[in-house]
């Protein structure tokens, strides 16, 4: 399952070939138009760190985007368990997919971070808080963010809070007011104009 179509959440997909790897379509189409330029910048990142190998396996790594896509739900049988794959919304990009396990335990990709502010570079701000509304109303159990340990419905609720203060601090034009550091406002404010 690819959340989204962010590097470190979808560049290993060749390794579980032949397995199927979902996705949404917007998922597919976004690491087709973005993959090339996420592993220069990666590659970059990593020789920077004194990482070649790293680098070098990152440089090789097959982009190979989801082959089975969803555009709103899809429910499959998982070793006879029911795994229902959702699109809620838009939020960290415009294709965040959310995995919901039959014990109630949702994996939440980067819609939800937890030990770091949430990521605004590809985000849709003003419709975030209202998919992690929904992604609230699912979360029966465990959360699994994207980054971070796991959390519950109540983090969910408590970031969902923090992403309507930092999107009311925006609009008002006092970065300073937001919840989150002055680099991470900045760039929530970049992504409303």
């Amino acid at each position: 399952m690819n959340t989204h179509a962010h590097y470190d959440h979808c560049f290993g997909n060749a390794a579980f070939r032949p397995a199927t790897v979902w996705g949404t379509r917007g998922c597919a189409a976004a690491l087709r138009a973005t993959g090339e330029a996420q592993r220069a910048a990666r590659v970059a990142e990593l020789r920077a760190a004194g990482d070649d190998d790293a680098a070098e396996q990152v440089r090789r790594a097959p982009l190979d985007p989801p082959d089975a896509l969803v555009d709103d739900v899809a429910v499959l049988d998982v070793g006879g368990v029911e795994v229902v794959l959702r699109f809620l919304g838009r939020g960290h990009t415009g294709h965040d997919l959310v995995v919901e396990v039959e014990d109630g335990t949702v994996f939440a990709g980067d819609l939800v971070e937890e030990g770091a502010p949430p990521a605004f570079d590809d985000a849709f701000p003003t419709e975030w808080p209202a998919t992690l509304g929904r992604l609230h109303a699912l979360a029966r159990g465990a959360v699994v963010p994207g980054h971070g340990a796991v959390v519950d419905a109540d983090f969910v609720g408590a970031q969902r809070e923090e992403l309507l203060a930092a999107l009311a601090a925006v609009r008002a034009g006092d970065l300073h007011r937001g919840p989150y550091d002055a680099a991470t406002m900045r760039v929530a404010a970049a992504r409303l104009r």
